[in-house]
């Protein structure tokens, strides 16, 4: 008779806060803003001078990136030949990760609409584990920002082999 009036009593205290369950992903599969929740925020009639651009690193190599590595990427000013591009803004992961790595820069809209007339922009990514390039992006990835970016952008990495000199 006790069971039965336990049972009872569970199964209506399940079914009165019966909440709906958000899944997470276990991977760096999805970008983060798929699973965060849609809350409103302070500012979200107030328009910004901010952008972003947001895109993916892929590579053939399906191996996890090891533990500590340093993943970077530039949004570049690559206006200038000759000169060394001017990164604007950078995004920088550090941990293990598996490819695709999704990577979001944000940017000055006012920065980039004073800074010249040609404004040519590219994506720039690197992968270091203490000191040592793992992977690099090897072709040019241009990136319009004017008038808006067009997302995603895919930055195709390229696996860097070992170095033989210390």
């Amino acid at each position: 008779m006790l069971s039965i009036i336990l049972f009872l009593f569970i199964s209506l205290v399940n079914t009165q806060y019966n909440y709906p369950k958000q899944q997470y992903p276990l991977n760096n599969f999805n970008s983060w803003s798929s699973f965060l929740p849609n809350y409103p925020t302070w500012n979200q009639g107030i328009q910004t001078n901010r952008a972003s651009v947001r895109g993916n690193l892929l590579s053939d190599d399906t191996s996890v990136l090891p533990y500590g590595s340093q993943i970077t990427v530039y949004l570049a000013d690559v206006s200038i030949q000759d000169v060394a591009a001017r990164p604007i803004n950078t995004f920088v992961l550090y941990g293990s990760y598996r490819f695709p790595i999704a990577y979001e820069i944000s940017y000055s809209i006012a920065q980039i609409q004073s800074n010249n007339n040609i404004q040519q922009y590219a994506i720039q990514a690197r992968i270091e584990k203490d000191g040592q390039l793992l992977y690099i992006n090897d072709r040019y990835t241009p990136v319009r920002l004017i008038p808006a970016p067009i997302n995603p952008i895919n930055v195709v990495m390229k696996k860097v082999g070992p170095s033989i000199y210390p």
